[in-house]
């Protein structure tokens, strides 16, 4: 597992966290009338009148799905990404520095004395 992979689970599970510590709330009058009631802290339900909101449990299951839905999609983007590739060492770009400095040509950020080592 590399590391994106790791951040990503991470990241996930602390979106679980937030979600169940601060869960949407609804109200079911005796008519069946439903009230949302918005998001809360867990331990601190909010009230309406003498009726105290509970947790709306579908709503916070559909969240969560989401969650597993968007964060299973980052983790195949992510282990299929580009910045998982391995460029090889003997790249022709490194070709081109080293041919360039080993021929005499000193490269921008190169001193004299850095490309006295190359010489004769």
């Amino acid at each position: 597992m590399n590391e994106n992979e790791k951040r990503v689970i991470v990241v996930a599970i602390v979106v679980f966290v937030v979600m169940q510590t601060y869960p949407p709330f609804h109200l079911v009058l005796a008519n069946g009338a439903v009230l949302n009631m918005g998001y809360s802290w867990i331990f601190d339900a909010p009230k309406h009148g003498d009726m105290t909101a509970t947790v709306n449990v579908f709503m916070l299951v559909v969240q969560w799905l989401g969650v597993l839905v968007i964060g299973g999609l980052a983790f195949f983007m992510v282990k299929n990404s580009a910045a998982n590739v391995r460029i090889p060492v003997h790249s022709a770009t490194h070709s081109a520095v080293d041919s360039a400095t080993h021929s005499g040509v000193i490269l921008p950020g190169q001193s004299e004395r850095s490309d006295a080592r190359f010489s004769g």
